[in-house]
């Protein structure tokens, strides 16, 4: 089936602020990767991960991302594998730098850039290129996109990194419990 969720890091904030701006709270809970709706780790090079279930969830929204980056940086990723579909994007300071996507119901070599890229772009691609051309059964090109934001970031939600505690990472809830669309008398 694959994943389907959305993870951010951000730098230059303390975890504290992140998820303030992103409207969440930390838990007493810690759980393995990806069991929790929403949850965060810190990684090396003080990037603070926050990842969701659900691909584009709201943290990673246009308006969260320009919020949270105000003074700082943040990488995003949004990945559906069951219809491989991977998007990356940086933000600086409240402005996107870039955004890549991948969508493989626009073609299995379907890559859409916008801004300016990371120098990295190009390397990914040739590599991509290098390794469909010797398998034309795997779809490369949705990797581009999360190998780029690997290269900032040094996290991809499918590999192993031995400097991640995948059984602690801390469970985050709403900071305000969310009003159910039936609940219209909340």
């Amino acid at each position: 089936m694959g994943y389907s969720l959305s993870w951010l890091a951000c730098r230059g904030l303390p975890f504290e602020a992140v998820t303030s701006r992103l409207s969440l709270r930390a838990t007493d809970r810690h759980d393995a990767f990806s069991r929790a709706a929403i949850s965060a780790q810190t990684l090396g090079d003080a990037w603070h991960l926050v990842i969701a279930h659900r691909c584009n969830h709201r943290i990673i929204a246009a308006p969260s991302l320009a919020a949270l980056s105000a003074g700082a940086e943040v990488v995003a990723c949004a990945i559906e594998e069951h219809v491989m579909y991977a998007s990356a994007e940086h933000w600086r300071d409240g402005q996107r730098i870039w955004h890549i996507e991948h969508c493989s119901e626009m073609g299995e070599n379907h890559l859409a850039v916008e801004g300016s890229p990371p120098a990295c772009l190009a390397q990914c691609v040739a590599e991509t290129q290098r390794l469909q051309a010797e398998d034309r059964e795997v779809g490369w090109y949705f990797e581009i996109p999360l190998d780029c934001a690997k290269r900032l970031v040094g996290f991809k939600h499918d590999e192993d990194d031995p400097h991640i505690d995948y059984d602690r990472f801390q469970a985050l809830e709403p900071s305000a419990p969310e009003r159910r669309w039936w609940q219209f008398w909340k």
